[in-house]
């Protein structure tokens, strides 16, 4: 009699099984295998080279604190004509090639948003900063950085980085550029008014009041002549050119990294000031306590500003009617969070020239000082925000099922990071991330898709 268990054991032996999966471990391919020291350094390597603004920035410093000369006023490039002039030109005809005229068109009938923003950056901004400035005064710290703090204060609302961080960090494109270009052209023709108005020998600062003595009107016409050709022309041909040649434009932005180009001017706009700084002995002249008092000040009121805005327009603990009514959305807010407090060099910088065109070089150094500072402290806080607040309007973003707002919001999840902003990454909702698109300053502005509501 056969042994059936023998038999049955031979059969199972002789039969194969496939390996299984949970089993048998597949040999890692030598290409997907990254030694661990080797990752941490790829991504450094990495984060470092997005940075590359900032590097530039450091560089440039570098060189005007060892070669002043080539970049100051009256220098070897004659930078108050091939900077001031040509580079801001420039920076203004890449924001008019930049911008969607249909996007500024949406946000223009925002009223709420507007009045909040300009009064914020027009009234709050100065009034804080010469009550901080006069007591600063008071304590004997250095006059004109001083009266620089007003006057930085006094000044209208940044360009790119409040475009770029509102579109990163997931709020309202349309309502961050309009706040822009009504800022700069509201903001320009108000600010040698509102300097005057606080800079006033009534209170102790005849010495720093704008246009010696001769009252506003020698200002204007300056004025006139330097920003009709360095802001409003260049602005209004960019967005001409767009509506002409939409297609050339779409190609010639994407193709010609012009966003880069604009971040090179805004750089050598800093160089120049610095340059200045450097040569005049701003730096030397100037108390340790002056420059404590002024970093610690500006920081602390460009975070006190946007938590305020913040507040203001989402009123977080009223749920009355008029407060629904008044309450903004989630982009809207980010936008002003972002817009209100914001200063920038492009256009504050020769405004402050145009001010104090017959000032010496050294107080208007000292003067400018205090915008360099409140506008390198502004990008780095920036950079803590956006992630945040991209975070806190997630769900609005979800709700309204914005294909076109959170793909090109969602880069801090992928953790890529260019110009000291967050590039755009297409991540569709739903999906993984795919292949990052860099972005980087202007090149974020292509807000011609729908980038949240303006209500």
């Amino acid at each position: 009699m056969p042994d059936n268990s023998s038999s049955s054991t031979a059969a199972t032996s002789a039969h194969t099984y496939p390996p299984s999966s949970a089993t048998t471990s597949t040999p890692a391919e030598p290409s997907q295998y990254v030694a661990p020291s080797r990752s941490v350094a790829r991504s450094m390597v990495s984060f470092l080279m997005a940075q590359w603004s900032l590097l530039l920035m450091a560089i440039l410093i570098l060189l005007a604190y060892y070669f002043p000369h080539i970049g100051m006023t009256g220098g070897t490039l004659r930078a108050e004509y091939t900077v001031s002039w040509a580079c801001v030109g420039l920076i203004f005809l890449v924001a008019g090639l930049s911008l969607a005229p249909d996007q500024l068109l949406k946000g223009l009938p925002h009223w709420k948003a507007h009045f909040v923003a300009n009064t914020f950056s027009l009234l709050f901004v100065p009034a804080l900063m010469f009550g901080f400035a006069t007591a600063g005064r008071t304590a004997n710290l250095d006059f004109y950085i001083m009266a620089g703090m007003v006057i930085t204060g006094c000044l209208p609302t940044g360009i790119s980085n409040n475009v770029t961080c509102t579109i990163n960090a997931g709020g309202s494109g349309e309502l961050a550029s309009i706040e822009v270009v009504l800022g700069a052209i509201i903001g320009t023709f108000l600010t040698p008014l509102i300097v005057e108005m606080f800079l006033t020998p009534r209170v102790g600062w005849e010495a720093a009041a704008p246009g010696s003595h001769a009252g506003v009107t020698e200002i204007y016409i300056r004025m006139a002549k330097q920003l009709s050709a360095t802001l409003f022309a260049p602005l209004i041909l960019g967005l001409a050119i767009q509506v002409v040649f939409p297609k050339a434009t779409a190609w010639t932005r994407k193709n010609m990294h012009l966003g880069k180009q604009a971040t090179i001017f805004t750089m050598l706009c800093v160089w120049h000031n610095f340059c200045n700084a450097f040569t005049s002995g701003a730096f030397t002249t100037a108390s340790h306590a002056t420059i404590i008092y002024l970093c610690f000040i500006n920081i602390s009121l460009y975070l006190l500003l946007t938590a305020l805005i913040f507040a203001i327009v989402r009123l977080p603990s009223l749920t009355t009617s008029a407060a629904a009514w008044w309450r903004m959305s989630k982009k809207d807010t980010i936008a002003l969070c972002f817009c209100g407090p914001g200063k920038g060099v492009a256009l504050g910088a020769p405004l402050l020239a145009i001010l104090y065109a017959n000032v010496s070089l050294n107080h208007q150094a000292k003067m400018a000082l205090a915008l360099l500072i409140y506008n390198g402290e502004q990008i780095a806080c920036t950079q803590l925000m956006v992630p945040l607040l991209r975070h806190w309007a997630r769900d609005e973003i979800h709700k309204k099922n914005d294909d076109a707002a959170l793909p090109r919001r969602s880069a801090v999840d992928s953790g890529v990071v260019e110009a000291g902003l967050t590039t755009v990454v297409e991540v569709p909702v739903g999906r993984g991330p795919t292949e990052a698109k860099n972005g980087g300053g202007f090149e974020n502005w292509n807000v011609h898709s729908d980038a949240g509501s303006t209500r």
